[in-house]
């Protein structure tokens, strides 16, 4: 059974699927003692292995103990980042299927039952990480009935979405990212910034409207129902 390693953020989990699909799927070793977990409020494989094990291809999710694993997902990063404009022209599931030369299918990689609460909704996202001057939530928001409107993620960030928005937003906690992904499932559009839920929504195949960091877009999908202010 292959044994794929990542020691990325929740995200970028999220987007190396792909490939751990391409390369016949196995095992999936978390290192949590990478730096990039320092910020993350609990435990990130609790959070991570329901709905990793949810996937056909996945067997079993833990943390990584040391061992030498099979398939190194973390040579994404050189894919579109350092020197050259490689950034524009690859997201990050295409960069994690380069990196281990397994092509370029992101097709929707993602399964959830799809959650009733969300039913009809547009649900709302937005982290603190990659924002962009351009997008004009409150806008937005504005057209959204108070039955329509559904914000997940940390409650911080739903405290901030509501002042950006300018108006109260309904808020539906999730206790780990299969709970996410099903709520995700289960609507009709997903509007959010470059974050873990939208790698999620991205890997479910929903449509999205996407605010995209002008410095760092790297969530691009060339796809019907992928939407973003972006305009090159």
């Amino acid at each position: 059974m292959t044994a794929f390693f990542h020691s990325g953020q929740l995200g970028d989990i999220v987007y190396s699927l792909p490939a751990v699909r391409a390369g016949g799927g196995g095992d999936f070793l978390v290192d949590c003692g990478s730096r990039w977990w320092s910020h993350f409020p609990g435990d990130p494989v609790a959070a991570l292995a329901p709905l990793l094990e949810a996937q056909p291809y996945v067997r079993r999710a833990r943390r990584w103990s040391g061992e030498r694993p099979d398939v190194n997902l973390d040579g994404f990063r050189d894919y579109y980042q350092g020197p050259g404009p490689t950034h524009w022209f690859l997201n990050i599931a295409e960069a994690h299927l380069q990196a281990v030369g397994l092509g370029r299918d992101v097709s929707p990689w993602l399964s959830a039952p799809r959650d009733p609460r969300s039913a009809g909704k547009v649900v709302l996202h937005r982290s603190t990480r990659f924002p962009s001057p351009y997008f004009r939530w409150s806008e937005l928001v504005g057209r959204l009935r108070d039955d329509e409107a559904l914000c997940v993620g940390l409650p911080q960030e739903h405290a901030r979405l509501q002042q950006i928005a300018g108006r109260r937003l309904a808020y539906l906690p999730t206790a780990d990212l299969l709970e996410l992904a099903g709520v995700i499932a289960g609507c009709r559009l997903f509007v959010g910034n470059q974050s873990s839920p939208m790698a999620v929504a991205l890997g479910l195949g929903v449509d999205v409207v996407q605010e995209t960091c002008p410095s760092c877009p790297n969530c691009l999908f060339n796809r019907p129902g992928f939407r973003s202010h972006m305009v090159f």
